[in-house]
């Protein structure tokens, strides 16, 4: 699980991948997008759906 974690954040970093900015959600401190896209990465597919499901719902 750690292993996936370190593997999810550090793919999103090096592409750039930024969720949170999609959404016009900008932080003072950089790389907090890319690191919590990197989080949602590790996590797997069900949990992305799940999550953009609930934010689109409501």
């Amino acid at each position: 699980m750690a292993l996936s974690l370190i593997l999810g954040i550090i793919v999103a970093v090096a592409y750039k991948l930024d969720l949170p900015s999609y959404f016009n959600l900008e932080s003072d401190i950089p790389y907090v997008g890319c690191i919590l896209t990197g989080i949602l990465l590790s996590r797997g597919s069900n949990y992305i759906f799940d999550l953009i499901k609930k934010l689109l719902n409501t």
